[in-house]
């Protein structure tokens, strides 16, 4: 699998992927945060809910490898994502890819000794390539409603092209 890209919603829980994550799902990924931890295995839900949750202003990235189950077989994935925050420093929204590392035809025991976690120094350069190459329109505001960033796809949705939009309110 390349990589695929997905945008988690912090205020809504919603998830939205790429449809090459469908394939992995069984025909379609999950639509919501909760759903999608259902699919991690449960010695590793509690490292990746942490991991997320220590995003901060200052260090928006990680990098992460866990393991999900899905029609009775382990799959194995590297999660890179970066974290964009309101003006009071509230997650808002995370971005990122997922790639599937190797796939197994059976679930074994996980021991969550051999999950790793790494955070990356990544900076927004990481961000702006997912944001301009998903194949969804995605935006950031502030707390004023004034956009900050904005990909090409939700200029086409809106007929408004990228300076039209950042000077709106």
């Amino acid at each position: 699998m390349a990589k695929e890209f997905f945008e988690l919603n912090c205020i809504n829980d919603s998830l939205r992927c790429s449809p090459g994550l469908n394939k992995i799902f069984g025909g379609q990924a999950p639509d919501n945060i909760k759903t999608f931890i259902n699919y991690v295995v449960k010695s590793e839900q509690e490292r990746l809910i942490a991991i997320r949750n220590s995003l901060t202003p200052s260090n928006p990235t990680y990098n992460i490898c866990y393991s999900i189950t899905c029609s009775n077989e382990l799959i194995s994935l590297e999660e890179s994502g970066w974290g964009s925050f309101d003006a009071i420093g509230k997650l808002i929204r995370i971005i990122g890819t997922l790639s599937e590392v190797s796939l197994s035809s059976s679930v074994p025991e996980t021991n969550a000794n051999n999950f790793n976690i790494s955070i990356k120094g990544e900076t927004k350069e990481y961000a702006d390539i997912i944001l301009k190459t998903l194949d969804m329109g995605l935006f950031t505001i502030n707390l004023e409603g004034q956009f900050i960033d904005i990909n090409d796809i939700y200029c086409e949705m809106t007929g408004y092209n990228n300076n039209e939009l950042l000077n709106m309110h």
